[in-house]
């Protein structure tokens, strides 16, 4: 449904907050497929939504996705992007960072 959304730009580029929604929508996609839970995370420009998955044992660490911005931030630069493959490679990496 979001690569739909995209495809056919039913969102125009300066609605921020739709493109935000669209990211929390993949950010759930991606928390079913990898196993991760929204947490709220604090640093020095404020506290935003990410996802994070556990350590597995004490020789990994958490990973963090922050998908909220992740396709408003493309927008903004103009830049053409292919949201199956975002996902998979998001989802690659987290697995991989994990060591699954």
């Amino acid at each position: 449904m979001v690569k739909d959304i995209l495809d056919q730009k039913w969102i125009k580029p300066n609605e921020l907050g739709k493109f935000q929604a669209l990211g929390v929508v993949m950010g759930d996609a991606i928390a079913q497929a990898v196993g991760m839970e929204w947490v709220s995370v604090d640093d020095q420009h404020g506290c935003e939504p990410a996802l994070r998955s556990e350590a597995l044992d004490e020789k990994t660490e958490s990973v963090f996705v922050w998908p909220m911005n992740l396709f408003s931030k493309r927008i903004e630069r103009g830049e053409v992007f292919d949201v199956i493959d975002i996902f998979e490679q998001i989802c690659g990496h987290v697995l991989t960072m994990r060591g699954d």
